[in-house]
């Protein structure tokens, strides 16, 4: 999967807009949340990495409620 539809498809399971998925995983704008789900930049491995470590902490969150 591609890190856009990553992003975009982990986003709509949290059920969060762009501003609070950038709020979760922090470091990130809303802005920047929106150039990846288009697209537009395609982060770093490292940073990338770092986003689906968070991102998947988050799933898992939720899944445990």
């Amino acid at each position: 999967m591609e890190f856009k539809d990553y992003i975009l498809s982990s986003r709509k399971k949290l059920n969060m807009t762009q501003y609070e998925f950038a709020e979760a995983i922090g470091g990130a704008s809303w802005i920047t949340v929106w150039r990846w789900e288009n697209g537009i930049v395609k982060p770093r491995s490292f940073v990338s990495e770092t986003v689906k470590e968070k991102v998947n902490s988050l799933i898992e969150g939720i899944q445990n409620d």
